[in-house]
């Protein structure tokens, strides 16, 4: 574990004990890879677990609360922001959206997931930075938006490019080789410098087997989902079901 996940971690046992003490602990938005820190820090034996919210089911980034009070989902204080635009004054991506309102002095932790429902586009956000949000957040990529407090009436499917992939072994490099179209040199210097994650966590292992389910990332070319090992080709390599998020 890292210097900065370990200090994470020390700083959620910390809060752990003051929940015990009878505080109220409400975090901000993590990944999976904080929130497994989190919850690695309860055991069985615990008298208070951790409970867990993004502001729908299958959130990527979630509030976490310590507490002995029973938990329900407005106890996590996070509203959900349509962004209202000209569909004609052009197009933006999740990238582009996170980057305009960390753009405004935010903190990651600030704002979870980003949807999108055809050309309309949600955020979730703490609600105490809304009212920032809505008076501050005027451009994304140059278009003009304004922000107003929304509800998600409707269910929220992620979607993804679908791409079959032959490779030789399950290894991170030659995946990230052949779903990216890279040489096996730009694979590993892209693992060698700290810029791919699997499941949210920094892999420097090129070697590493991945399984099904697992995601990659990769910075500044996105994400990949290793969907589904789907067999073996006569030549004996592998075939391979990748997915990649569309944002």
């Amino acid at each position: 574990m890292d210097l900065e996940l370990e200090r994470f971690r020390k700083r959620i046992l910390s809060l752990k004990e003051s929940a015990y003490l009878g505080k109220f602990i409400i975090l901000p938005f993590y990944d999976e890879t904080k929130n497994d820190i989190i919850r690695s820090a309860f055991s069985k034996n615990d008298s208070i677990f951790p409970v867990f919210y993004g502001g729908y089911e299958d959130a990527e980034y979630k509030r976490s609360i310590f507490s002995y009070l029973d938990i329900s989902p407005e106890m996590f204080e996070i509203d959900t922001l349509k962004i209202n635009y000209s569909k004609l004054a052009g197009k933006f991506n999740h990238r582009d959206v996170l980057g305009s309102v960390l753009g405004l002095g935010l903190k990651r932790e600030m704002v979870g997931d980003i949807i999108f429902n055809e050309d309309d586009c949600y955020i979730f956000v703490c609600s105490s930075k809304t009212d920032f949000i809505i008076e501050n957040l005027h451009y994304i990529k140059n278009i003009p938006v304004n922000c107003d407090k929304s509800q998600i009436d409707f269910a929220i499917i992620k979607k993804y490019e679908e791409k079959l992939v032959f490779a030789k072994s399950l290894r991170l490099d030659l995946l990230i080789s052949a779903f990216y179209n890279l040489s096996r040199k730009e694979s590993l210097e892209l693992i060698q410098n700290g810029l791919v994650k699997v499941n949210h966590k920094e892999c420097m292992n090129n070697s590493f087997t991945l399984k099904e389910k697992d995601l990659v990332s990769v910075r500044g070319k996105g994400r990949m989902i290793l969907d589904e090992i789907k067999g073996k080709s006569k030549s004996d390599n592998y075939i391979l079901n990748i997915k990649k998020p569309i944002d």
